[in-house]
């Protein structure tokens, strides 16, 4: 049993960091990853029922912890590390090995959490297919003092009523900025640090790999985005990756769009 000693209420420094709210989501550019929610801050593993509950060693210091997730072999953990320190902001992932009771973090894995949880467990139990921020994604983009043009909207046929949602997509900036911090690279990433990076990036909102291990089923966001409803209603494609020799090409695959 994992065992996840929580956070008590909010810090000074945690209510002060940037925001975007963008699609229905509310983010933090700074991480990539959710800018509310509670985390942990230390973890510990028992063994059922009478074992006692043993202190994880070896996790990060000042720990933020979230998406904790077993492995289908019950013989890890992974979980996700927030970090806002300038030097080292984002999101890390980090490996548990139960028996030992010692955790180590993957290096060089930057990964995308803006939908939730960015990895998942292969079946084999050896590595996790996760979304990160692809390296070539440069600089973020910044405000344009003048608007380019107003936003038209027309409102054509029946009267019918709309509901109302909060943080929606106003204008083409606003599409502009969902798609830099939304962007990510899927890339499979084995327990001894390696990974292999799974064709282009793209605004990837799920990832699912099928038992085998031979197939990711994909959720990726298109355009056009809509003004009226958040991403969970924007335009999405279901696509299936197949990788049987782990060099990241995909040999076969569907697209259907929703």
């Amino acid at each position: 049993m994992l065992i996840e000693h929580f956070a008590g209420l909010p810090t000074v420094a945690d209510l002060a960091q940037p925001e975007l709210r963008l699609a229905g989501l509310r983010f933090n550019p700074r991480t990539d990853g959710p800018s509310r929610g509670r985390y942990s801050i230390s973890l510990e593993v028992q063994a059922l029922p009478n074992g006692k509950a043993i202190e994880l060693s070896g996790l990060p210091e000042h720990a933020k912890i979230r998406f904790a997730d077993w492995s289908p072999d019950g013989r890890k953990i992974s979980f996700v590390n927030i970090s806002d320190a300038k030097e080292d902001a984002g999101l890390s992932l980090w490996i548990i090995d139960v028996a030992t009771a010692q955790a180590r973090r993957l290096p060089g894995i930057a990964l995308n959490g803006i939908f939730g949880s960015p990895c998942e467990w292969l079946s084999d139990s050896q590595g996790l297919v996760c979304r990160t921020v692809p390296a070539d994604r440069g600089a973020a983009p910044v405000r344009g003092e003048v608007p380019t043009g107003p936003v038209v909207q027309e409102n054509l046929g029946r009267v019918t009523p709309g509901a109302t949602f909060e943080d929606l997509l106003k204008n083409p900036e606003d599409e502009q900025f969902f798609d830099y911090y939304a962007k990510s690279q899927m890339a499979i990433v084995r327990l001894d640090g390696g990974s292999v990076l799974m064709g282009k990036a793209g605004v990837f909102a799920e990832a699912t790999p099928s038992p085998d291990g031979k197939w990711v089923l994909l959720f990726e966001r298109h355009h056009p985005y809509t003004y009226l409803l958040p991403f969970l209603c924007v335009s999405r494609a279901s696509v299936g990756r197949k990788f049987e020799d782990g060099s990241g090409e995909a040999t076969g695959g569907q697209t259907a769009r929703r």
